[in-house]
């Protein structure tokens, strides 16, 4: 699944191609750095979320979420399926002592109706207090 999600909203690059370290999500993990969410369909896996935990550089006795990355299969983005898995992600933070949540909007990612994630979020109480520019060199 994390190689459809990635041919869906990843930005072309010339020299950086899909090279998922699966070892190093598993050691992240069970450290305790990396979390995850699975959203299930009748058993079959239809999406996920995974953030990394801890506490942050500069506000070390806060623990901070930042999510990096969620994905729903496109059929089951409308409705109530991603507030409700976001809904849960969240619960699981606050589980871990988590004070604050971050996420970002990949600007590809709609639903049937083109509507972006920024609605979601907004939805669930999430200000925008910046935005995201990459460049490759």
């Amino acid at each position: 699944m994390m190689e459809r999600h990635a041919q869906e909203v990843s930005v072309k690059r010339s020299r950086v191609v899909l090279d998922i370290d699966y070892n190093l999500h598993c050691t992240y993990q069970i450290a305790g750095l990396l979390q995850l969410l699975t959203a299930r369909r009748r058993g079959e896996l239809v999406g996920y979320m995974m953030a990394m935990v801890g506490p942050h550089l500069d506000y070390r006795s806060t623990r901070w979420c930042s999510i990096i990355k969620y994905y729903l299969q496109p059929e089951c983005r409308s409705g109530w399926t991603g507030v409700h898995m976001f809904k849960e992600f969240e619960r699981k933070m606050r589980e871990l002592n988590v004070s604050v949540m971050n996420g970002t909007e990949a600007v590809r990612y709609r639903n049937k109706r083109n509507y972006r994630v920024e609605r979601l979020f907004k939805r669930l109480g999430y200000r925008m207090i910046e935005r995201t520019f990459t460049k490759e060199l």
